[in-house]
């Protein structure tokens, strides 16, 4: 996963990619693909996301790849 941010967040509340898919009415496929990099998130995609877990941070911070 190139968004540790994202990943920690989801630790913290307890989402796992499952959740994000059935959140997004995609497979867990390609919610691994986008967290990769190798499919792109969409903008409306990280807006539900950043709901979901209910989090303060930002997009651009929640969403920050990482090496």
């Amino acid at each position: 996963m190139i968004y540790r941010i994202l990943k920690a967040e989801m630790a913290l509340k307890g989402v796992n990619v499952k959740d994000i898919a059935e959140l997004l009415n995609l497979t867990a496929v390609s919610i691994y693909s986008k967290f990769a990099g190798r499919q792109t998130i969409t903008l409306d995609e990280a807006i539900k996301i950043r709901a979901y877990l209910k989090t303060d941070k930002d997009l651009d911070e929640l969403f920050e790849k990482s090496l």
